[in-house]
Order: structure tokens, then sequence, then C-alpha cells
């Protein structure tokens, strides 16, 4: 793996952590075939306050991609400190929000690897708006 490659993984975990006004979570490498069948590229988890990215998808991953993804699993950070009423930041969300990350983080729905087969995973409220989000947050840093 490329020093730029790790370089604009961390830099864009650390200024996506700024933005949410979150801890930065700390960053960690895994390696899982089913990760691989499943074209899983990062993971929040929770239980550990990290985000992983999946070393075999780095290896092919351009800039735009990991930035993106990044961002998406800060966001997943925002999201559980939030629901966990851990957040000390200044962002608002509505309870109704809330309520319906809790729900999404209680009973969560992992992908299957198959965009079209993957309603599931992508009609929950966690990941709708991790993915607004990231997208945002990288027209931000490109204008």
């Amino acid at each position: 793996m490329s020093q730029i490659i790790v370089a604009v993984q961390e830099k864009a975990v650390i200024k996506a952590s700024e933005f949410l006004e979150i801890e930065i979570p700390e960053i960690v490498l895994f390696t899982s075939d089913d990760a691989d069948k499943r074209n899983i590229n990062s993971i929040f988890f929770p239980e550990n306050y990290s985000v992983a990215f999946n070393r075999k998808w780095l290896a092919y991953a351009n800039p735009e991609e990991i930035l993106i993804s990044s961002f998406h699993e800060c966001r997943h950070a925002f999201q559980w400190l939030v629901v966990s009423d851990k957040y000390q930041g200044n962002r608002q969300v509505s309870q109704s929000i809330v309520k319906q990350w809790k729900a999404n983080f209680d009973n969560y729905v992992q992908t299957t690897g198959n965009i079209a087969n993957d309603t599931g995973y992508l009609d929950q409220q966690t990941e709708k708006d991790a993915i607004t989000f990231s997208n945002e947050l990288l027209l931000f840093f490109i204008k």
C-alpha cells in the first residue's frame, strides 16, 4: 500500500472528525474473504471506536473512493456517539432521526454486496445519512 493512500485515508478521517466535532476514531486495517465477497471497503466498529479499512480494497481504490469511504465511516461514528448520548459537539439532530439511528444500530442490516438486492441495507436511515454526508463533504472539500 502506497504512502499516498495511507496519507489520504488518515487525513480524510481526521478532517471528517474535525468537521463533525468528534474524537478521531482509531484507524485499523483488516483482511476478510467475506468482506471481499460482499464488497465491504470499510467498517465503523463502535465497540472499540475504530474505522477499519479493507486492505485488499485499499490496494486498488482511488483517492476519491477512499475519501468517500472515510467520510462515510466517520459519519457512522458521529451517529453512534449521538445515539449513545456521548456526543459533545454542537451539531443538532432531531429526536426522530436519533430514534431511527438507534433502531438501525440495534437491528443493523449488513450489505449483501449486490446493490440491486440491498434494499434492507440501503433503506436504513444510518446508511442514507452516511451516504449523503460523505458525498456532500467530498463536494465541500473539492470546491
